[in-house]
């Protein structure tokens, strides 16, 4: 699994390189481990098909400025293809879109944090480029492509098991403040689904787990030493130490997947990213406020972006 061939390693432990790779050397090993995280339910075959199609364009972008070697990728020339224009739906050169823009960071911070890991590189020349707040909601739930990416990076964690448990906890709906409280009895990897426990204004329910937030919770539940501990974080502490770990935990992977920069984005949009599948899926708010323990029809569409009330119904 992803997880466990992409081992996480601090940079003083990198040996020299010998030689220099390649650059098409190093997108196709990264290629390949996209691969592996469709495979293991990390990554969709739609968002590893995205993402390998935009690192083939920075390689060809590389090329045409004459950098064929990885070492010789820097941040001048990451940013260039960044900020690249491109072309409208009409076909007419145009700035690219924030949004696309913010995509290709996201592709080329996944594309470096792997390389590091599987010793080709210790350098991200992304990691510093500054970009414009996407325009929108205050909150926002992440979309399909983020969601790939705060998989893939939670398991590339000094304390892997541990984020990436958290984070399919969250992506499962469970709310930051409910899951200090998950406790392994309360979680069914089999059958695939956990027991949210509630929280003020959250009623309890059963959430489904997909494969991988089951096999990334199992795994965290076989390294306890004890079967009574919470799945993740402390057994000890006050609601509101135990829902702040939890949210210093899911911010961390944020920033590691490059997305700690938009404001838009928080613990609770993790939360949201299944409403907002379940919602596009049925059509129906109120599947997403059950999947969410919401008893206010209003607060669960605030939360996944559904602006129901017209100006001419307000």
């Amino acid at each position: 699994m992803v997880g466990q061939l992409v081992l996480p390693l601090h940079r003083l432990w990198w040996p020299q390189m010998s030689e220099p790779v390649q650059l098409s050397e190093a997108i196709a090993l990264v290629g390949g481990q996209w691969e592996q995280a469709v495979g293991a339910g990390a990554m969709s075959e739609q968002t590893a098909e995205k993402f390998a199609g935009l690192l083939g364009r920075f390689g060809h972008f590389a090329s045409a400025h004459g950098v064929s070697e990885l070492g010789d990728v820097d941040a001048s020339l990451t940013e260039a293809f960044i900020l690249a224009r491109g072309r409208s739906r009409r076909g007419e050169v145009a700035e690219s879109a924030v949004a696309t823009r913010r995509l290709r960071r996201s592709v080329l911070r996944c594309f470096f944090r792997t390389a590091r890991h599987l010793l080709l590189t210790a350098d991200d020349p992304a990691q510093d480029i500054v970009l414009p707040e996407r325009p929108g909601r205050q909150t926002r739930p992440l979309d399909a492509d983020e969601a790939s990416l705060v998989r893939h990076f939670a398991q590339l964690t000094e304390a892997a098991t541990r984020h990436a448990a958290t984070v399919a906890l969250a992506l499962a709906g469970v709310h930051s403040a409910e899951i200090g409280y998950i406790l392994p009895t309360d979680v069914d990897c089999d059958d695939g689904w956990v027991q949210a426990p509630g929280s003020t204004r959250i009623i309890s329910r059963r959430c489904p787990l997909d494969e991988w937030a089951s096999r990334a919770i199992d795994r965290r539940i076989s390294q306890l030493p004890d079967s009574s501990m919470p799945v993740v974080g402390s057994a000890t502490g006050t609601p509101a130490q135990r829902q702040a770990r939890v949210g210093v935990t899911l911010r961390d992977v944020l920033v590691r997947a490059g997305l700690g920069d938009d404001p838009a984005l928080r613990p609770a949009s993790l939360t949201a990213h299944s409403a907002l599948m379940t919602f596009e899926n049925t059509g129906r708010i109120e599947d997403a406020a059950r999947l969410l323990g919401m008893a206010s029809l209003d607060r669960a569409a605030d939360l996944v972006g559904y602006q129901w009330q017209t100006s001419a119904t307000a």
